[in-house]
């Protein structure tokens, strides 16, 4: 990168010493390196982790990790509760991919998903998603993914109960009244055992938003099926700036028939939002982790 990319901030928000651990993997998903934490100076690593102090800051440069060489991939970061973790773009065309939560990022915008990688478990299911599953599976693993370790993995069974609904993955969302913008977007796999010439929607994934109150539905984003390209990843994008000022779920929603299974795969979910006027504390609801 000779010295220019994107950078890691973190923030410790509390009054105790935290933890951080920073990988970093090729864009083929392998393992490249770790950053490590010198102390009191390199190359003496005290700790396979970043320690942060109560209510310290730590700038972690992409640059120096890889000093004098090109990098393409992305990074996984794993942080205790009470971290905060910003991405601060570089002046270039250089990227750098986090499937993790941002918030208060550069320009006042911050990504309202969390846990949009489907990276981080509480108790064997996604953190800060409800999960509700016909075969009480946790919708979350490592069978696909587009990046990191885990994705969504919804569907992937025949449903022999006709249940009206067999898989759901949601997690609340508000959008400020201050938005300017509202980016919704995820990359999507579809498996199916149905006949590729088939013309029926057997199988299918429903990306809904519901509101948070009644569950109603508000509006119905896409929908993958059986009938959508198969074994190829694909990204969607959606603005939903329309919706400003509401708090809403969004929902993955999976519906099976009796016979040949159609597996749906979602990573890298995020939903970036950037205000206008100065930035201060929104009106957001935390999301409560699956049980």
């Amino acid at each position: 990168m000779n010295g220019i990319g994107p950078s890691i901030i973190l923030r410790n928000t509390t009054n105790q010493t935290l933890a951080v651990d920073v990988m970093f993997y090729n864009a083929n998903h392998t393992f490249n390196r770790r950053w490590l934490d010198p102390s009191p100076d390199p190359p003496y690593y005290l700790y396979p982790y970043i320690r942060l102090a109560p209510y310290s800051s730590r700038t972690l440069s992409v640059a120096v990790a890889f000093p004098g060489v090109s990098f393409t991939g992305y990074a996984c970061v794993n942080a205790s509760e009470g971290i905060e973790i910003t991405l601060q773009l570089p002046p270039s065309s250089h990227k750098v991919y986090l499937p993790l939560t941002l918030k208060n990022a550069g320009d006042n915008c911050y990504n309202e998903v969390w846990n949009g990688g489907f990276e981080d478990f509480l108790d064997g299911k996604p953190r800060y998603w409800t999960v509700s599953s016909a075969d009480a599976y946790p919708l979350a693993d490592s069978t696909w993914f587009q990046s990191g370790h885990y994705g969504a993995y919804l569907g992937g069974y025949d449903d022999l109960t006709f249940s009206s609904m067999d898989d759901s993955l949601k997690q609340y969302f508000y959008i400020p009244p201050t938005a300017r913008s509202a980016d919704l977007s995820y990359a999507w796999y579809v498996r199916s055992e149905e006949s590729p010439s088939a013309t029926i929607p057997y199988d299918q994934l429903h990306i809904r938003l519901r509101d948070a109150a009644s569950g109603n539905l508000v509006a119905e984003l896409a929908m993958l099926s059986n009938l959508s390209p198969r074994d190829t990843w694909g990204t969607a994008y959606f603005d939903l700036l329309a919706y400003r000022g509401r708090g809403l779920h969004l929902s993955l929603e999976a519906d099976a028939d009796i016979s040949k299974p159609t597996s749906f795969f979602i990573d890298n979910l995020s939903l970036w939002i950037c205000r206008s006027g100065v930035a201060g504390p929104m009106p957001t609801e935390t999301p409560t982790p699956s049980n």
